[in-house]
């Protein structure tokens, strides 16, 4: 346990203690200042600002590219320099593997997390009032994810909420990334990969017609409709565990045999 903290502790490091962690946070504040193009007004609220930007603009499928840049990399850099040749000589693969995967995880979350929280501050400086009105919220937001929370005017809870739904998208396209990286040891298509998976799952979906509940893809963005917030959340935490801990048991896998013929 002790060795295994030791590399957690230096991916964490190498994750966060980055130009790579501030570009993502960066890149996901520029994602949102272009999708208030023609999407906020003047007298708008936060709230209504916030949703319309994101809900709106078919921007969503740009973080799953947005969130790789934090990390999703790193076993790329790692394998062309041959690092992990003295990670792995003090310590195991499956260690390596484990510590790697939780730092990408974090990062790709936190860097997406972070740039949404900051754009909202951005909004609540510009904007003239923080929540629309009763009327408003029940006529054109009550579909859409956690209205029920908003309806009750409980703004922190409404935010809590979308940091959690911002982790939760930006881990899953970072390990995606990651994992796609094990197969094929390049930092472009680890960084590129995930936006093109989320744009073919998202068209799947649809010609499929499956259901919001068991869709991935809104479940991961918090597009679903239609939901109440403890469905959405118990759906989000039991089908993301599962892809998480599938992921990362692949990535492991895979992990050894590589290291293991090179």
């Amino acid at each position: 346990m002790k060795e295994f903290l030791r590399l957690l502790k230096m991916d964490l490091t190498r994750a966060f203690v980055s130009k790579s962690f501030l570009l993502a946070v960066a890149f996901t504040i520029c994602v949102f200042a272009y999708g208030t193009v023609g999407m906020v007004q003047p007298n708008a609220s936060v709230v209504e600002a916030f949703k319309n930007t994101y809900l709106f603009n078919n921007i969503d499928k740009m973080f799953f590219l947005v969130a790789t840049v934090a990390y999703s990399a790193s076993f790329c850099v790692d394998w062309q320099s041959k690092y992990y040749y003295s990670v792995i000589s003090r310590g195991s693969i499956c260690k390596y593997g484990v510590s790697k995967y939780m730092a990408t995880l974090l990062a790709g979350g936190i860097s997406l997390m972070v740039g949404m929280l900051i754009f909202f501050l951005i909004l609540s400086i510009k904007q003239p009032v923080f929540l629309p009105s009763p009327e408003m919220i029940e006529v054109e937001m009550s579909g859409d994810a956690f209205a029920d929370v908003l309806m009750t005017g409980n703004i922190g809870a409404f935010i809590l909420l979308y940091c959690f739904q911002f982790f939760i998208m930006g881990g899953f396209a970072a390990t995606l990334g990651l994992c796609i990286s094990v197969y094929m040891p390049n930092k472009y298509i680890a960084y590129i990969m995930p936006f093109i998976v989320a744009f073919v799952l998202n068209q799947t979906v649809n010609i499929l017609d499956i259901p919001n509940r068991w869709d991935v893809f809104r479940l991961s963005t918090g597009t679903v409709r239609a939901l109440s917030t403890t469905d959405q959340i118990l759906h989000t935490v039991c089908i993301f565990s599962v892809l998480f801990v599938g992921m990362g048991v692949i990535f492991v896998r895979k992990l050894k045999w590589r290291i293991g013929n090179d």
